[in-house]
């Protein structure tokens, strides 16, 4: 497994006086999952938007298969192949199941690739609209949405919309799929329904950054561990090591 895949170099992200992210170095495995964990406050989600473009780091670099892209605007982070999931839950609410999944073959955009705006540019990327279709279905049968395909996004139950998310980013054809607490909220039978989804993506070579409070999913699924308190990496390694790692407890837990 190559340590070339992505990694970050001293990583800072400020907000006013606030170090959200401080001198942050990781590296992420090719193949794997990759956990990241800590206490609320601990840097997890802004480390997702600096690596998406979202929020532009303070110093630093992230490097993606070899190459710097924090310097780069959103939209061509997102075509290097490098997809993600909002903690919210966000997808369009006046579109429908199928077309929010469609929209994830946007490979290139101007702007926001989460827009309404830019539907309609989807059919100058395939010769038919049906194509455009067709290939939506297609992955809402591999997630087990094809019966919800006409429903309007904004009639989703949470777990759909979680669901609908991670299906929208797979069309992009990822190589690098970030999700941020894909299974918060979540009843017991919805988070292993997810679980089971993480396992089949990244089995089928999706290399995965998974930010969660579940320990338990964590403990079950991650191959690797990093651990934020306070923007500051407090532990790193194999998730067995790292989760017998006391300072993980007394940061995440607060135990002595």
């Amino acid at each position: 497994m190559s340590e070339q895949f992505f990694s970050t170099y001293n990583l800072t992200k400020e907000f006013g006086g606030i170090q959200a992210l401080n001198s942050l170095n990781l590296i992420v495995h090719q193949g794997e999952i990759h956990g990241i964990i800590g206490p609320n406050g601990a840097g997890k989600t802004t480390l997702i938007n600096v690596i998406t473009g979202l929020e532009k780091s303070s110093a630093g670099q992230v490097l993606f298969q070899g190459n710097r892209i924090d310097q780069l605007p959103p939209e061509l982070i997102f075509a290097r192949g490098i997809s993600r999931t909002f903690q919210d839950g966000k997808i369009v609410s006046d579109l429908t199941v199928l077309e929010n999944v469609m929209i994830g073959f946007v490979k290139k955009n101007k702007g926001d690739y989460l827009s309404q705006n830019i539907f309609g540019e989807l059919v100058s990327q395939f010769s038919q609209e049906h194509e455009i279709k067709e290939k939506g279905r297609e992955i809402l049968q591999r997630f087990e949405l094809d019966p919800q395909a006409e429903r309007w996004a904004d009639d989703l139950v949470w777990y759909e919309r979680q669901l609908v998310q991670i299906a929208r980013a797979i069309a992009s054809e990822p190589q690098f799929l970030l999700l941020d607490e894909p299974t918060a909220g979540m009843g017991i039978d919805e988070k292993r329904m997810i679980e089971k989804k993480m396992i089949e993506i990244n089995q089928s070579g999706v290399t995965i950054m998974l930010v969660s409070h579940d320990m338990q999913l964590i403990r079950r699924i991650a191959h690797r561990i990093t651990v934020l308190d306070f923007g500051q990496k407090i532990s790193e390694g194999l998730s067995r090591q790292v989760l017998a790692d006391p300072r993980v407890w007394e940061a995440y837990l607060g135990a002595e």
